[in-house]
């Protein structure tokens, strides 16, 4: 799937502020009718080292009303957490209804680092793909608009990017030996991200893969790709819902519960 993906777009920097200002203005919009039919939204932030998923996340919150959603960076589980089957510490972050959740790297590091370092045998990635796809359908059943982003670089241009980084004491810091690692398997950590793509893009989870080469082009995407998928969530839920106009009590809460727009903008 990937070497059908054109790295080579790139936007003005004229363009690329106003199509980010026109975004900004839509997702927040879009997050304040999520929460008037109670839908509830998982973003999926997944890429490679330094192919800049912080500045990227930062773009989503800032566009977003804090209020109504939630940032969960994904760590090595803790002893806690390694008592229980491995979906169970993202099932207790997934969003209540009207919210919107964003996953800094996700379950799927079962099928990418766990298996390219060996944390985990054969059998339980091989067996985790149709878990995987067996949790977002249940979300998705429920009501979840899933975005699953990846933005992907080559690894020559990864490189180049943590040659950068490590040259200035400032910024050198962000770059680990984990990091250096994935550089140095970028092909077994590729076969694995195509392995992932093919068996975990679904109707009701695509993956949204994403050139990241150029930064503006990677952000507007990026935005582009979360916009698209609430719109379609909102669509569909205004297409299966539409009681007739007698039903309707001017001023009532939506059946998900009070949205974001309560309180006021």
């Amino acid at each position: 799937m990937l070497e059908t993906l054109d790295l080579t777009p790139t936007l003005s920097r004229e363009e690329y502020r106003s199509r980010l200002s026109t975004l900004r203005a839509e997702l927040r919009d879009l997050q304040y009718r999520m929460g008037d039919h109670g839908i509830s939204g998982i973003v999926v932030l997944e890429g490679w080292s330094a192919s800049g998923k912080g500045v990227v996340l930062s773009h989503i919150v800032d566009a977003l009303d804090p209020r109504w959603m939630r940032v969960h960076p994904i760590t090595a589980p803790v002893d806690q957490e390694r008592c229980h089957p491995f979906l169970w510490r993202f099932w207790i972050k997934t969003p209540r209804r009207g919210m919107l959740t964003i996953f800094d790297q996700s379950w799927y590091g079962r099928v990418l680092g766990d298996r390219v370092e060996g944390r985990v045998r054969r059998r339980e990635w091989r067996r985790a793909y149709e878990e995987i796809s067996q949790f977002e359908r249940w979300l998705a059943a429920d009501g979840t608009a899933i975005i699953k982003i990846w933005l992907h670089i080559t690894r020559k241009e990864q490189g180049k990017r943590f040659r950068t980084l490590v040259q200035d004491e400032t910024t050198a810091w962000k770059v680990t030996k984990d990091d250096w690692q994935q550089h140095r398997r970028y092909g077994r950590y590729l076969k694995a991200v195509e392995d992932m793509l093919q068996r975990t893009s679904t109707a009701e989870a695509p993956w949204c893969l994403i050139p990241a080469m150029d930064r503006y082009i990677q952000r507007i995407r990026t935005l582009e790709s979360i916009a698209g998928a609430l719109r379609c969530a909102i669509a569909g839920q205004e297409a299966e819902v539409s009681p007739p106009a007698a039903a309707v009590v001017a001023g009532a809460a939506p059946a998900g519960g009070p949205g974001p727009r309560a309180g006021g903008r």
